[in-house]
């Protein structure tokens, strides 16, 4: 008579695959994510006192991932007004520009200096071979803050993801607050309403 054995072997193979396949994802896949990171102001202290004085908010944003490269960037607007979408404008577009604009390596940095100028807010976006400047209508305060939300997210080709926030404070019963804002995750298109912000602006971008 023939004994019979189970086969031991097989569980412990398939926990292993299973295991090989949710820790290490496919390697392609992966190098198809953009992380951004940011730099607030200046290191310089003089210059750091100035901006802070002039109430200027300025960003030294890095993109970084090999997907990077090749691509043109698209870069738009959003105006939310009373926690309604009031108007979406293009701001920047490479395409128009041909393989002069390509980004061509696996990094791209980007200035972004943020102020409001009498009723309007003025926003500059430096990069390495194109510099636009934009005016937007503002309501008459102060408390205007850009925020770099793009730090928080993770960019794919092909994907809108907004990266900068230029909106006014969360006012509750303990002060004003723009953390509360910014890091609560979620639709930015939905704070507005969530958090009472009469107005802000959503800088997104998109490489393609």
């Amino acid at each position: 008579m023939k004994t019979f054995r189970p086969n031991t072997m097989r569980i412990p193979l398939i926990a292993i695959f299973i295991a090989v396949v949710f820790l290490y994802p496919n390697k392609s896949s992966a190098q198809q994510f953009v992380k951004m990171h940011s730099e607030y102001g200046s290191k310089n202290q003089e210059v750091a006192q100035l901006l802070e004085f002039q109430g200027i908010d300025q960003y030294r944003s890095s993109f970084n991932g090999e997907s990077l490269k090749g691509r043109h960037l698209l870069l738009t607007v959003k105006s939310m007004w009373d926690g309604e979408l009031t108007k979406t404008d293009t701001i920047m577009n490479t395409v128009q520009y041909g393989d002069f604009a390509k980004i061509s390596t696996d990094s791209l940095e980007v200035f972004v200096t943020g102020a409001r100028v009498g009723d309007e807010l003025k926003v500059n976006f430096r990069f390495p071979k194109v510099v636009i400047s934009r005016k937007y209508k503002a309501v008459s305060s102060d408390d205007y803050s850009l925020r770099a939300v793009g730090d928080q997210m993770v960019f794919k080709p092909g994907v809108t993801v907004p990266a900068y926030v230029f909106m006014l404070p969360y006012e509750d019963g303990d002060g004003k607050n723009y953390c509360a804002v910014d890091q609560s995750g979620g639709n930015v298109e939905d704070w507005g309403k969530k958090f009472k912000l009469k107005h802000y602006l959503i800088f997104e971008m998109k490489f393609i």
